[in-house]
């Protein structure tokens, strides 16, 4: 581990109404918004990336759903009560060392938050070349409790791959997963992507062994609960040496290897489109249930919404058609902690997809509270990271849009 990066900062806090609108929105069973203030970026950021502020990443305390964090790539900052109060906890220093990053050429592009010994310890990943305009290396930063002591995490051979910038843009991505466990997604040195991993909690990093046959890009990857060694990840579309790639792919020995897997097999060369899946273990033991969401681009197609699922972790897929025809193309989606999808789509709708073993019928569609959207306004792509879900009873959904942190109280 490195030399310490900052201390913690002092920040502000978001001072809210005497009794704050998150209870009565949650009792009355609406979605709460939140907007978490953020202090200006600085010249050299402005000048690098511009001005326009926008939230790149959130997380949520699987077990403690008041904490979520959330960055702009440049500040993090913390609530405590569920997005009533915001304080800011760290920042990017002004200037980059030889082994640390600087808010002058670097960009935060993930935030992981896990709980470990009753306290909120959050990983960021941490690009040196913003959203990959030149060749660069990823750093990883730690705080044991998500507040202080913040620290550039790991060997920086386990980071220094080079990022192509032919192969078109990808950000970074950290989770933890089971006993301590962590994964980084990074460039390697050939310009494909890479899992660094850590066994004792982000504090060291083993070095990754680049794959020429892997994604030269991906959207996410999720990590099992219960297993470290069971990775999913999505999202490449090419490679270096097979060209085309099925865009979904699952380790079962920590991103050693990787095996593909199809989830559109049966709709042979007309295949929807997709960019995001929900992947929920729903217990101990039992396969990863997958609920991949595709469709039609609403803007320049009308095919209709259509998932595919499947129940014994991506050995067979079902396509199912859902009880209505909005796009969900550019979905948020993410789980209870029983397997039931929470599933918004960008025209404000919002539902609940129950789990129980089977391919979802017209029936495990359950409408939530209207999604409180704003098009034109703050709606981006969506998909992977833009929603996360606290694994207790009950679970806090929280989804992230250009400004806002929206959240919603469901039963287990």
């Amino acid at each position: 581990m490195l030399a310490l990066l900052a201390a913690a900062l002092p920040g502000r806090t978001a001072v809210g109404a005497p009794a704050c609108g998150r209870a009565a929105a949650v009792k009355a069973g609406r979605w709460f918004a939140s907007a978490p203030p953020l202090a200006a970026y600085s010249e050299t950021h402005r000048t690098a990336f511009g001005a326009t502020q926008s939230l790149h990443a959130a997380g949520v305390d699987p077990a403690d759903p008041r904490v979520v964090v959330v960055t702009d790539g440049d500040h993090v900052v913390r609530s405590d009560d569920g997005g009533c109060t915001w304080r800011e906890v760290w920042r990017l220093p002004e200037r980059g060392a030889a082994d640390a990053p600087g808010r002058d050429v670097a960009e935060i592009t993930s935030v992981d938050v896990a709980r470990v010994a009753g306290r909120s310890r959050v990983l960021l990943a941490v690009t040196a070349t913003g959203w990959g305009w030149s060749t660069g290396r990823t750093y990883v930063v730690r705080s044991d409790d998500g507040r202080t002591g913040w620290t550039v995490a790991g060997d920086p051979a386990a980071f220094a791959g080079a990022f192509d910038t032919s192969q078109g843009a990808w950000r970074p991505v950290v989770h933890s997963g089971a006993g301590g466990v962590a994964y980084a997604a990074v460039p390697s040195p050939l310009g494909t992507v890479t899992y660094a991993r850590s066994a004792d909690g982000g504090r060291t990093w083993a070095a990754p062994v680049p794959d020429v046959a892997a994604p030269t890009s991906m959207t996410g990857f999720t990590v099992s609960p219960f297993d470290a060694n069971d990775l999913w990840e999505w999202g490449g579309s090419r490679s270096k040496t097979s060209g085309e790639l099925t865009r979904l792919r699952h380790s079962t020995d920590g991103g050693k290897t990787w095996q593909p897997v199809d989830p559109w097999s049966g709709f042979g060369t007309t295949r929807p489109d997709w960019y995001t899946l929900d992947v929920a273990w729903p217990r101990s033991g039992v396969p990863a249930r997958l609920l991949v969401l595709g469709g039609g681009n609403v803007e320049y197609g009308s095919a209709p919404p259509v998932l595919s699922w499947s129940g014994d972790g991506g050995r067979t897929f079902q396509q199912v058609v859902p009880p209505f025809r909005t796009s969900l193309l550019h979905a948020a989606v993410t789980h209870t902690s029983r397997g039931d999808a929470i599933v918004a789509v960008p025209t404000g709708e919002s539902y609940r997809i129950a789990y129980r073993g089977g391919p979802p019928r017209a029936a495990d569609w359950r409408a939530l509270p209207g999604f409180p959207v704003q098009p034109t306004a703050e709606w981006t792509l969506l998909g992977h990271d833009l929603a996360r879900a606290s694994t207790g009873s009950p679970s806090v959904v929280a989804v992230r849009t250009w400004r806002r942190v929206v959240l919603l109280t469901v039963a287990p």
